[in-house]
């Protein structure tokens, strides 16, 4: 007989225990006493045979860079994600009197939703709606309207993620953003939306900017303040499966866009405009790395940079992967520039030509502003 009723406290003890028993038996086996790249590369060779292992990837994949270190002792690991877990239930607890049920638990966040069916041997109601004060979710299942009073969803929450409710085919969260963010008179999130696991097998979404991929639950699509609206369809766009509209009073963020452009960035853009290459639209360094003025570091060097973490965050939540993912799909480099003492972060889209490249100040600490390369080669600069 499956737990009907659980509170936020145990559920996160007891997702601390099925970590420690399967994360650390794994560990033993490879002679792994933190989580690091190695015990990751083990992991993640593991999930097709290790239940277990697969459903905690996601969460296991994600603490080092939520410890703000590469490589975590596995104690520090444990008491980390027991936090992380008791926090998730107790958002979605919420909804049914503070303790974790079937109905409440399709409020959890992703990375916690298959432990739950595993540890309390339930199986998640399947319904929409919504999670917290301040959303409502209206229209029909193609035509879905959604308003959100950003400061009453969000007032009092410290959680990672906070799942705000879901659709039938869109679960919308806030994910917590570290400081500085752009407006600290907010609550620090940023309002996303991702596919619901299952339902979405070959969806695109398609908004102002575009389309892209829309069926992997642990990706997400950030919806701006004010009226936003996208749709669901298939490869062709020929058929609409659902069209979302968002009403968003405000929202907080990292500042990466919109801001004027000040005196105080123009010596960082002048330096690494030099390597845009205008014949090919796109940042080449691979003539300064070769004369000495570039030098390309790792991500290790890179995480060590002072105010990276706040870059990297930015990039994990708009890319909806790891950074260390990332890195290895050779969609990130690290490029600094010792006349100015700054650092490049180039990000790259797979299989297209726009791209972005991000500038840290490591003297002061502070990530600058990114330029964005279009497709057709134009190039913007969006100070933070």
């Amino acid at each position: 007989m499956g737990l009907k009723s659980i509170s936020p406290q145990k559920f996160g003890e007891l997702h601390r225990k099925m970590m420690e028993e399967s994360v650390g038996t794994l560990a033993k086996e490879v002679g792994s006493k933190a989580v690091s790249d190695k015990l990751l590369d083990a992991a993640r060779g593991a999930k097709a045979t290790k239940p277990d292992i697969a459903a905690l990837y996601d969460n296991l994949s994600s603490l080092p860079e939520i410890a703000g270190r590469r490589s975590v002792p596995l104690k520090d690991v444990y008491v980390l994600d027991e936090k992380l877990a008791a926090e998730a239930a107790e958002v979605a607890a919420a909804t049914t009197g503070g303790k974790l049920t079937p109905l409440s638990a399709r409020f959890l966040a992703h990375e916690f939703r298959a432990e739950y069916e595993m540890i309390t041997g339930e199986k998640i109601d399947d319904k929409a709606g919504v999670a917290r004060p301040g959303v409502k979710i209206s229209g029909s299942a193609k035509d879905v309207k959604i308003d959100i009073d950003f400061n009453e969803a969000l007032a009092g929450q410290t959680a990672k993620s906070v799942v705000l409710g879901q659709t039938d085919r869109v679960v919308i969260r806030a994910d917590r953003l570290d400081p500085p963010v752009a407006d600290p008179s907010l609550p620090p999130y940023w309002i996303v939306i991702s596919p619901r696991e299952g339902k979405n097998d070959g969806v695109w979404l398609k908004d102002d900017s575009g389309m892209r991929g829309f069926d992997d639950p642990t990706n997400g699509h950030l919806i701006r303040a004010g009226s936003d609206q996208v749709s669901l369809v298939d490869y062709n766009a020929k058929k609409t499966y659902a069209k979302l509209t968002f009403n968003l009073d405000a929202v907080n963020d990292l500042g990466s866009a919109g801001h004027p452009t000040t005196d105080a960035t123009k010596k960082f853009r002048a330096a690494w405009e030099k390597h845009f290459d205008e014949a090919t639209g796109q940042f080449d360094f691979d003539q300064g790395l070769a004369s000495g003025k570039l030098q390309e570091i790792t991500l290790a060097e890179a995480r060590k940079v002072k105010g990276s973490k706040t870059l990297f965050s930015a990039i994990r939540e708009a890319e909806g992967g790891s950074i260390t993912k990332l890195h290895k799909e050779g969609l990130l480099r690290f490029i600094r520039d010792p006349a100015t003492q700054s650092l490049a972060v180039a990000r790259y889209t797979e299989g297209e030509a726009d791209h972005r490249v991000s500038l840290v100040d490591e003297k002061k600490g502070r990530w600058l502003g990114t330029f964005r390369v279009q497709d057709d080669g134009t190039k913007e600069w969006n100070e933070r």
